[in-house]
């Protein structure tokens, strides 16, 4: 039973940390977000039926 127990209590511990360190290293990059798009997806989409 404290193996378990052990596994959750470094996740619970690492967790933070690993979460910290990844926003860190998406705000240091240098990423771009570029949306390709369809023109023809751009029409209104059907209606939706009443239930």
């Amino acid at each position: 039973m404290e193996i378990p127990v052990t596994v959750g209590v470094v996740a619970f511990i690492a967790a933070p940390v690993v979460t910290a360190a990844a926003a860190l290293a998406a705000a240091a990059a240098e990423w771009t977000i570029q949306i390709h798009r369809n023109p023809q997806d751009e029409q209104d989409p059907p209606p939706i039926p009443p239930a």
